[in-house]
């Protein structure tokens, strides 16, 4: 800890989070010190997840704190945000952030505005301040065209048997891919944190919503990550049987008019808007079914899949000039979100 610049005594250690697979490694730790300092401490080690990528997330997740943005304090050390160690006879990684103190707060539908702002905070705040992140989960399975509804099925526990409904599904997703390829190196991209949603990452403190963990964060279009996130949401919000009043357009609805009090779309965003829309509602929806499918072995749940491809279809996903009605200029002040 002296390393990251915390002098103070350390009186309490509390492992919060382990996984070991192979050669993998993340211990996830809990540090208290005696001045009443809390940490979190990261332990890891994973090939292909080399230093300089952590320094690069990390570097993001502090562009986004000194503009505003609810998210913990990176510490650094002699050698970046990311040191060097030994542990259990090999090397590791080892990072330090503050422990952010948040409030349990349920998240409901009203705060699907806020999350869009938070989004457009986000990302308003890379385009201005870029940050190089050698990394791309998403855009590189779309922009080489191997993203294919057949792995998403691969990936359920319980084989999915194939029916006429989850091959259409399959066939416009695919096409969707197929189309969105063409134009994915040509929309407005960034430095994303690339993996959040109402039950990921997403914290909330004295009235402000926030984010945390950049261990996934990329370089991917603004569209696709805001997208992304909004369906993710969504459909989890969804298939936790929330009550739900709004509609799902209302809720898009909502979600963009706060996205777009800080960031506008370009002409090309907005062109595109369908077809991305409507990949990922149908993406998660059908994860969402594969979950309960997994869960329960209900056969009525695989009728479901008439649902997902109208989910699917670009006509149901039209971007709403009506959501510019509160469109701001995608400034950012001290508090973060406006």
């Amino acid at each position: 800890m002296r390393r990251f610049g915390v002098n103070a005594p350390v009186s309490v250690i509390q492992l919060i989070q382990e996984m070991r697979k192979g050669d993998r490694l993340r211990l996830l730790y809990l540090v208290r010190t005696a001045d009443g300092g809390k940490w979190v401490c990261r332990i890891f080690h994973e090939a292909g997840y080399l230093k300089s990528l952590v320094e690069q997330q990390d570097t993001l997740a502090e562009v986004f704190r000194r503009n505003g943005i609810l998210t913990p304090l990176k510490l650094s050390c002699e050698s970046g945000y990311c040191g060097l160690a030994f542990w259990e006879e090999r090397e590791v990684c080892v990072t330090v952030e503050e422990y952010l103190e948040h409030e349990e707060k349920k998240f409901g539908e009203k705060d699907f505005f806020d999350f869009g702002c938070l989004m457009g905070c986000m990302h308003a705040v890379s385009e201005k301040n870029p940050v190089r992140i050698d990394y791309s989960a998403v855009s590189g399975e779309i922009c080489t065209g191997r993203a294919c509804f057949q792995k998403l099925l691969g990936h359920s526990s319980r084989p999915v048997p194939v029916s006429d409904v989850i091959s259409r599904a399959a066939h416009l997703h695919d096409a969707l891919v197929q189309r969105l390829k063409q134009c994915w190196g040509t929309l407005p991209h960034g430095a994303v944190q690339g993996d959040i949603g109402i039950c990921n990452n997403l914290v909330y403190l004295e009235g402000r919503w926030g984010v945390i963990d950049f261990n996934l964060a990329s370089d991917d279009p603004f569209l696709e990550d805001a997208l992304s996130a909004f369906y993710s949401s969504l459909h989890e919000y969804k298939f936790r049987e929330e009550e739900q009043i709004l509609s799902d357009d209302e809720l898009c609805g909502l979600f963009f008019r706060g996205y777009l009090t800080k960031r506008k779309l370009t002409e090309e965003e907005r062109h595109v808007f369908p077809y991305m829309a409507s990949l990922f509602d149908g993406l998660f929806f059908s994860k969402g079914l594969i979950k309960k499918w997994e869960k329960t072995a209900d056969e009525a749940i695989l009728t479901w899949f008439q649902e997902a491809w109208r989910r699917f279809l670009p006509e149901k996903h039209g971007y709403q000039k009506g959501w510019e009605q509160h469109e701001g200029n995608g400034s950012t002040d001290r508090n973060g979100i406006l």
